[in-house]
This record gives C-alpha cells, sequence and structure tokens, in this order.
C-alpha cells in the first residue's frame, strides 16, 4: 500500500486502527484504560445507507490487514465522491441552459402574440 496516495487524514486514520489492533504505537496515544467493557445493544440505522459494490467486496475481502481495508474502503467512497461530483457539475451546467431556454421560448410566443 503506497502512503503517498494517503492524504494527512486518512494516514492518520489508519495508523490509528493500527495502533488499536496493537500493531504500531502512535505517538502521544494513551494506554487503554482499565476500566470494564459495557456491551452495547446494536439498535436500527436510522438512515438506510447505500449497499457496499460487489466490486468493492471483493477488493476488500482478501485483503487480512485492516488497516488495508479500511484504505481500500476510503479509496472507493473517493471514487464515489468523484463520480457524483463530475454528474453534479454536469446538472450545474445543463439547469441554467434549460431555465434560459424555456425563457426565450416564453418570450418569443409572447412577442408573436402580442404583435
Amino acid at each position: 500500500m503506497a502512503d503517498s496516495k494517503l492524504s494527512a487524514k486518512e494516514a492518520a486514520l489508519i495508523a490509528q486502527a493500527r495502533a488499536e489492533l496493537g500493531r504500531t504505537p502512535v505517538a502521544g496515544a494513551r494506554a487503554p484504560a482499565a476500566a470494564p467493557v459495557r456491551r452495547v445493544e446494536p439498535r436500527p440505522a436510522a438512515v438506510a445507507l447505500p449497499p457496499v459494490a460487489p466490486e468493492v467486496i471483493k477488493q476488500v475481502a482478501p485483503s487480512l490487514d485492516p488497516a488495508e481495508r479500511v484504505a481500500a474502503l476510503m479509496a472507493a467512497a473517493r471514487a464515489e465522491t468523484e463520480y457524483r461530483r463530475r454528474r453534479l457539475r454536469k446538472l450545474y451546467l445543463w439547469a441554467p441552459v434549460a431555465v434560459i431556454a424555456l425563457t426565450a421560448v416564453w418570450a418569443l410566443f409572447w412577442m408573436l402574440f402580442r404583435l
């Protein structure tokens, strides 16, 4: 996994995940407290999350390192975000064009029937 392709936030998340798994210590991290572990019952999600694409699962499933799985999921989320941004940019271009075209057609019909 190439660390140069990760942003600073993603690298920090991966380092924290590795530290929690006991693989590498994080600078400035505190030792875990000896408090008893409370069991939390899962609650149903308030918002339905979109399903993960099967190709993402196939990419993530074979790797054993949780940090690599997190990195792969982040890359997939980044790719999906870029796709949505491109689609939104197209919408931002064509929506004003459609409004201007409808206004022009309305003005032409208005002038035609007024004359």
